[in-house]
């Protein structure tokens, strides 16, 4: 099958890349891909694209580095996951426990959207609100301190981002407070707001 390529470069950051690539591929039907996304904040710029244009036309990013740098460069400060041992081990270890639960959180009616990159893995709930200020985030983000687990959700997306020291232990732990999360955010779609809800203090100088 034939097909066309259009490639969006630009020489710095926030200049517009990813608003030029989400309306050519808005125009022409086409699907995004960012191969290598370098400074992995949340939302990356494949959810921002996704927004436009539908997840079902993105490509998921091959690699994703932590410094918002050239990609080159934040490529140095994970070198030594890319030349084998125990880092990088670690590292396939967390990538292969993530995708085992998402894997058994498949058909559940409350979620809209699994996916996971690397050792980052993400749940994107089917809510009613959607977007950054989805109601259902405080109650995630309260469920889980409340079984000693940090887990800060984005709007109605919640990510799972281990830090490589983790034991296996600990991250099926997480998973398994990431359980009574989705039990949460099941009751709140049936009942509304969680019964014994309150609302979340707000953050010094906020």
């Amino acid at each position: 099958m034939d097909f066309q390529a259009l490639f969006v470069a630009g020489t710095d950051t926030d200049i517009g890349k990813t608003v030029v690539s989400g309306l050519l591929a808005c125009g022409r039907e086409a699907y995004y891909w960012k191969p290598i996304q370098a400074g992995s904040a949340y939302p990356m710029d494949s959810d921002t694209v996704a927004n436009w244009i539908g997840r079902e036309r993105i490509v998921e990013e091959r690699y994703c580095l932590s410094q918002p740098v050239s990609p080159h460069l934040a490529a140095v400060i994970l070198e030594p996951l890319f030349q084998g041992g125990e880092p990088r081990a670690r590292w396939e270890t967390i990538a292969a426990i993530h995708r085992a639960h998402l894997d058994n959180l498949a058909g559940r009616e409350i979620i809209k959207d699994l996916r996971s990159c690397g050792t980052v893995a993400a749940i994107e709930f089917d809510s009613a609100d959607g977007g950054y200020l989805d109601a259902l985030a405080p109650e995630i983000h309260r469920t889980a301190l409340e079984n000693g687990v940090l887990l800060r959700p984005l709007g109605n997306i919640l990510y799972v981002l281990p830090p490589y020291a983790i034991s296996e232990e600990q991250l099926h732990r997480v998973w398994n407070v990431v359980e009574k999360c989705i039990a949460v955010a099941e009751a709140v779609s049936v009942r509304g707001r969680r019964p014994d809800a309150q609302p979340i203090a707000p953050m010094p100088g906020g």
